[in-house]
This record gives structure tokens, sequence and C-alpha cells, in this order.
């Protein structure tokens, strides 16, 4: 997973028009035809054109929580719990309406304007942040266990990576397994086969565990001691493919949604374009995270050298392991 959702992102927009008043579906249609005749001469066009981009990224970002609970509501719907669902879908509709953006198709040279990170980008954070929490408790349970059973440094780490993943995956994979099912419904097909789609793409989902593994692993590995140019290139690596890796799966999750529909899988559209650099934009958050949290662990031991130090022997004493006694020192520290 690459915390972001792409393949969310779209089913939200799609969602939250159903959710609006018929007033706002009438002025909506307007401005989306307005706009489209002159489309290519056009950049992305936001509906309040009188807000600074800091504003217009916490619109952004209340319409993403309102999309979270949203998706929320969609897993109830699919579970037949329509009164959660609907109470759900209630709550999201008013905070999802604080971002309304018409525009044109994606092309690569958004990426390089603020307002495409002040909509699009922001609006998928906060799917991101609400599958952070499994993440942490997942890791941190397998990372115990690997201490318990006395298992190594790398062993640890690998084990931590696998924990977070596994706990994290069903989680998106309900999220996207939700989406389906409505998409199914709004397109006209009956609960059965809403509830078959949502469970193809829920059990294909699953089958992408690999990539949350390699996703924190790759911001997390702890690499050989290294200096200068050599540690540059190999952080700047590893960043890399955690960014492409993002990419590649929101694609591969779009073609997952499509093949569960019944719909022709494409990967070269713009709204698979789109996924990609999403995906790609999102994962580039993982290596960052790894790296402030190395930062902040060398900070510790050179601004508290002395205390470090007496903490980290203290924990040794107790039978920590050095790579565990690190931690725990660090977090006492920082205390």
């Amino acid at each position: 997973v690459s915390f972001t959702g792409g393949s969310l992102f779209d089913s939200y927009q799609k969602r939250g028009q159903e959710l609006e008043t018929q007033r706002k579906q009438a002025e909506t249609a307007r401005v989306v035809e307005a706009e489209t005749k002159k489309v290519s001469a056009e950049p992305i066009k936001i509906a309040k054109p009188e807000d600074g981009l800091l504003e217009t990224t916490k619109e952004s970002f209340v319409a993403g929580v309102g999309d979270v609970l949203a998706t929320t509501g969609s897993i109830f719907r699919w579970l037949g719990q329509d009164g959660a669902a609907k109470k759900l879908t209630e709550m999201a509709a008013p905070l999802q309406e604080e971002s309304q953006i018409v525009g044109k198709e994606f092309e690569w040279k958004d990426m390089f304007r603020p307002d495409f990170y002040a909509t699009t980008v922001a609006r998928t954070i906060p799917t991101s942040l609400a599958l952070i929490p499994a993440a942490i408790v997942g890791g941190t349970v397998a990372t115990a266990t690997a201490g318990a059973f006395g298992i190594g440094a790398l062993g640890t780490f690998i084990l931590g990576s696998i924990g977070a993943a596994v706990l994290r995956r069903p989680i998106e994979a309900a999220m996207e397994a939700g989406g389906t099912f409505d998409t199914a419904i709004a397109k006209g097909g009956s609960r059965e086969e809403a509830e078959d789609a949502a469970k193809s793409t829920f059990n294909k989902n699953l089958a992408l565990t690999g990539f949350d593994v390699a996703e924190i692993a790759t911001a997390f590995l702890p690499l050989p001691r290294s200096r200068g140019l050599k540690k540059v290139f190999l952080r700047s690596a590893l960043g890399l493919l955690s960014t492409a890796g993002g990419g590649v799966e929101e694609v591969i999750q779009r073609a997952i949604v499509q093949s569960s529909l019944g719909e022709p899988i494409d990967v070269t559209s713009r709204e698979a374009q789109k996924e990609f650099a999403l995906g790609s934009i999102i994962g580039l958050g993982m290596p960052i995270a790894g790296s402030i949290y190395r930062g902040i662990q060398e900070r510790v031991k050179t601004e508290y050298g002395d205390e470090y130090k007496k903490a980290e022997e203290k924990y040794v004493q107790q039978g920590a392991k050095p790579e565990e006694a690190t931690v725990r020192a660090v977090d006492e520290v920082a205390k």
C-alpha cells in the first residue's frame, strides 16, 4: 500500500457528487460543461478561487477526512450494516463539500503545479494517515515477538516489517472493496453481484501484502555503515524504489477494481497515470519518515551523549540486545 488509496480518490469524488443536493448538482454540471469547452488550455480550477493555496490545502484535507468516513460507510454497506453506513455517509457529505474541484484530465506537468498538491494530493493524505496506526501496532507486536524468541537484528527488522504490513493490508483491502461495492450498485448491479465484486477486490488486494513489506523495509532498512556519497546513493536508491513501488501498486489496485467490476483493464489512460503519480508522491513519504526517525536517533545520541550511554548500558544489563537497547535508550532520553 502506498498509503494513498489513489483508486479510492476517484470513487470518493463520484460518491461525493451523488451526496450533493439537487441544486449543487445542477450548479456543478454547469461549471463542468463550461470548463470542458476550454479544458485543453486551462489549468486546474478551484471552485473557491479567492482562497490561497494554504486555505485550499486545508479544505482539500477536510474533504479527504470526509472521504475516509464515506469509505468506512461503504465497508459497512458491503457488510450489510446499512444503518451505520447511512450515518457515516451523512457525516461525510458536508466534509466532502469543502473541496469542489473541476478541471482538466491529469497531465504530467501537473506534478510541477502547486495547486495540484493543494487539491488532489492533499485530499489523499487522510486516507494514508488512517492506515498508519494499524501498521504501527502490527510492527510493534511483531518486533516484540521477535525479541522474545531471541531473533537477531535483521530478523527482528524483517518480522517487524511483515507485521506492519500484515495488519495494515486487510484494512486497505476492505476500503477498496467497499468502494467497489458502491460502484457496482451505482452501475445497476444487484446486491449479490456487488458483494461478489467487492469480495473479489478484497481477496486480490490481500495478495499485495508484499508491496507493503517492501515499502516499509526500504524506508527503515538499517544499512551498513557508510559515509558521504555512498550513503546518499544508498538512501536515494531505496527512496526511489519505495516511490516507484507506491505508484505501481496504485495502478495494480485500479486494475483489480476494474477486473472485479468486469470492466476492461486499463493501465495507460490519464486516470491510470494519475494513480501512478499519486502513489509515487505519497510513497515518497515513507522513506522521508524513515529519514526523520534516523535523524532523531542520531540527534539524541549526539546532544545527550552521556545520558544516552547510561540508558543504553542500563538496558543491556537488563538483558536487552544491543539493537533493542539502542531503541529503548533513545525513547527514554527523548521523553
